[in-house]
């Protein structure tokens, strides 16, 4: 499996959906362990 995730510079989010974040993660993780994540996104300036 496959997962695409794209991600921008913005700032840092709220603790509240940095930890919805990492549930995610640990729950994706738990049931599909061999899941591959892919990161894309925009880094740039102004």
């Amino acid at each position: 499996m496959q997962i695409a995730i794209a991600a921008h510079s913005s700032p840092p989010v709220d603790p509240k959906t940095e930890a919805m974040a990492r549930e995610f993660l640990k729950e994706l993780h738990s049931q599909c362990p061999t899941a591959t994540l892919l990161l894309g996104g925009y880094w740039g300036g102004s």
